[in-house]
């Protein structure tokens, strides 16, 4: 176990611009209902939209548990990139998946160089490649691959507005349910 970190502002842009935002349930490739940011929890067909500070509220507890998911599961030293590079992977493909991965195994043995050519064995949804899933892959291991945790002005920027849209939420909804 490592200790936990918070995703990085370049990951938090990899996660959002892959999963967008859809108030709708929607069925993705994997054929699992959807709504918000990727958000799965007990989302069906019939649930009803939600709205872009609910799905920002769903996003942070999802990013939570794929958080949790990566400090668990890895025991290896993490730079904040690969970190988030793995909280991306997992919010995607769960954390079971993760676990039992090759990609984990390789990385807690020590062999990041393994571990990181891994990260392109994860781009099939619905038993077919997928073309964002391709391109996703190749941002998280590009991510988990790079030691300068700075990124360009404008991810940086555009990821640090929906990290205080989603801190905002987050004492909205809790305002709302005291």
């Amino acid at each position: 176990m490592i200790a936990r970190q918070q995703t990085n502002a370049a990951g938090l842009e990899i996660i959002t611009s892959s999963e967008r935002f859809y108030a709708k349930p929607y069925l993705c490739p994997a054929r699992i209902w959807t709504n918000g940011y990727g958000h799965t929890k007990g989302v069906t067909k019939s649930t009803p939209a939600v709205t872009h500070e609910q799905a920002l509220v769903n996003l942070r507890a999802d990013m939570a548990d794929a958080e949790l998911a990566v400090a668990r599961l890895v025991n290896v030293p993490l730079t904040s990139n690969q970190y988030s590079a793995l909280v991306s992977l997992v919010f995607n493909i769960g954390s079971g998946r993760f676990q039992s991965s090759t990609l984990r195994m390789r990385l807690n043995r020590g062999d990041y160089a393994a571990a990181a050519a891994q990260f392109k064995v994860w781009r099939m949804g619905g038993g077919k490649v997928l073309a964002g899933l391709v391109t996703r892959r190749r941002r998280e291991e590009a991510l988990f691959n790079t030691p300068d945790p700075r990124r360009a002005p404008s991810a940086a920027s555009n990821s640090n507005r929906i990290a205080q849209a989603i801190n905002d939420a987050t004492r909205a909804m809790a305002g709302k349910l005291s």
